[in-house]
């Protein structure tokens, strides 16, 4: 890269050093790669990588742009094998869907973890939102092909929404692809998607699915009330400002300005934690969709700095929340049920974020979730999120209302 400095290495050296990158970033996350980390990891010394790198910032660029090659190799390699499944009927579309998203699960779990490390990281260099945008690209590109290969009418727009899709839950999938409740949700949501976002008079409900999969919680609401409540909202500020795997005793009872042992006395494990403070979060990003941010303690200061008051941005600064979730589940199964209460909540407020669709009268909680899902799909695989992103994005849900809202009148 333009950035490095020093001498170059062989190519086999470089891949050796990413591959031992992506072992530290699929592990523990992406701010656990550091020159000093990666030193220990692959044998080189510290004053090789600082002099062939300069600084993090040119290791992480360089990180980027490995893992989106390895990405881009990988779709060729799906596309190639979709080709040839003919003809491309709505059944097989499913069928290469869920092959698309197990495929990133069960082979290639490393490089996916690394890659959604990069994808929600929100301190993007140039650099990296353009290996990011590199890979959107191809991943749409490919689905475009299949579909105007298989001769579908709509491929210019459908292709990015399956795309978006795919995304959104390989992620979920890395937490929740074991339990079936979960893939029997993800095969109804393709199945909609594909044979179209409102329901026809014989359309699946998806209402138990969804409450069966909020149910693996199996947790009673929390208190918020007095002091519990105080340390809920540090625990809740906590989690949206650097992520659920920045959650401690020690780091909330510095947050809320307490002693360890009380935030202990009130929640007695990380996951007792976790729950008090992910139900709080949600509850006031909630509250955000009708009204400004609640005006409480110091602990919600940070919610209300990275939220945008309009009723789409806290729905995405929602949808984030369950990414970061998904991801810690991915390494912790013991978040499991979290990750399954982030994603049964997935669609909730469509009414709000999707008005067109509302008002078509006939939105279910399957169409919900579906645009929900490539929405917010859409928008962690966008390394550049400007104007421009945000018309295109929009314009592949108005044509996914439109075209869908026609197919059953």
């Amino acid at each position: 890269m333009e950035n490095m400095q020093g001498p170059r290495h062989s190519d086999d050296k470089m891949n050796s050093l990413m591959m031992a990158a992506r072992s530290i970033v699929a592990e523990k996350g992406l701010s656990a790669l550091s020159l000093r980390t990666l030193g220990k990891a692959s044998g080189w010394t510290l004053g090789d990588l600082t002099y062939h790198f300069g600084k993090k910032q040119y290791l992480l660029d360089a990180f980027a742009d490995h893992e989106a090659k390895e990405q881009i190799e990988a779709i060729g390699g799906f596309a190639a094998l979709a080709k040839l499944m003919t003809p491309l009927d709505n059944q097989t579309l499913a069928a290469l869907t869920n092959l698309c998203i197990d495929d990133a699960v069960s082979n290639r779990r490393a490089l996916s973890l690394s890659w959604f490390e990069l994808l929600l990281d929100r301190e993007h260099s140039d650099a990296t939102a353009a290996a990011i945008e590199s890979v959107r690209k191809e991943q749409t590109a490919a689905w475009q092909e299949l579909l105007e290969q298989g001769g579908h009418p709509h491929a210019g727009w459908l292709a990015p929404a399956i795309a978006a899709f795919v995304a959104e839950e390989t992620l979920h999938s890395l937490s929740l692809g074991a339990l079936p409740e979960y893939r029997l949700l993800r095969n109804a949501n393709i199945a909609r998607m594909l044979d179209g976002v409102f329901p026809a008079s014989h359309a699946l409900d998806f209402a138990p699915l969804i409450d069966r999969l909020h149910s693996q919680l199996r947790r009673e609401p929390s208190d918020h009330s007095g002091r519990r409540g105080t340390i809920s909202q540090a625990i809740g500020d906590l989690v949206a400002t650097s992520g659920v795997g920045a959650i401690s005793h020690r780091a909330v009872a510095m947050r809320a300005d307490v002693p360890p042992s009380t935030v202990a006395h009130y929640f007695r494990t990380r996951a007792d934690i976790l729950h008090a403070g992910i139900e709080w979060l949600y509850a006031a990003l909630q509250d955000g969709l009708q009204q400004d941010m609640p005006r409480g303690p110091r602990a919600s200061m940070g919610i209300r700095k990275i939220l945008d008051p309009a009723p789409g941005a806290v729905v995405r600064t929602l949808s984030r929340v369950g990414h970061q979730i998904s991801l810690a589940a991915a390494r912790d199964p013991a978040l499991a049920p979290f990750a399954a209460m982030a994603r049964s909540r997935r669609g909730r407020h469509a009414r709000v974020v999707f008005p067109a669709a509302a008002a078509t009268g006939n939105m279910d909680i399957g169409a919900a979730q579906v645009l929900s899902l490539v929405a917010s799909g859409a928008h962690i695989t966008s390394g550049i999120w400007d104007k421009t992103m945000i018309r295109s994005v929009a314009e592949i849900l108005e044509n996914l209302i439109k075209y869908y809202r026609t197919s059953h009148e």
